[in-house]
């Protein structure tokens, strides 16, 4: 089975794109702003969240429930930043043909 030079040659090519991925992946930082730009979310490229900034306007008029909603909200936007970005290095890994 992998006695095939080409089979071989295919394989080491799959693996050093799979890497490339991997390492595509791990670069991937995204920023998302609430709408009104008191919240600011960044994420990684596996939609982890690196760091949260709550502007000091919140605390003007605390409502605990609002703040989470939006924070949560600012999160999944800059994580679905985080998905395009993969996707686009995906599709520049692995060109549909």
């Amino acid at each position: 089975m992998l006695d095939d030079p080409h089979r071989v040659a295919r394989l080491r090519r799959l693996a050093e794109n799979v890497r490339a991925i991997r390492d595509g992946v791990d670069r991937v930082e995204t920023v998302a702003d609430s709408p009104d730009g008191r919240i600011r979310a960044r994420v990684g490229g596996r939609g982890d969240l690196i760091g949260l900034e709550v502007d000091d306007r919140v605390f003007r008029q605390p409502d605990s429930a609002r703040l989470a909603a939006e924070i949560a909200a600012t999160v999944r936007t800059a994580q679905q930043a985080a998905d395009r970005e993969i996707a686009r290095i995906c599709t520049e890994t692995f060109p549909s043909h």
